[in-house]
């Protein structure tokens, strides 16, 4: 799931729920997992902490 995807869920998401989400934090890999240019797959963990109104 790339960046732009996670973000489109997370405001689905709070629209089916009537609410608006503010992203607070992002979190992704460590950094003893690089990610591999051109290998986007790689970066295969995000997380989002969400204040909703």
């Amino acid at each position: 799931m790339s960046l732009n995807d996670f973000d489109n869920a997370l405001a689905q998401g709070a629209s089916s729920a009537g609410r608006v989400v503010k992203v607070i934090e992002r979190q992704g890999l460590p950094v003893d997992f690089p990610v591999i240019p051109g290998f986007p797959e790689a970066n295969y963990l995000k997380s989002a902490v969400c204040l909703a109104q």
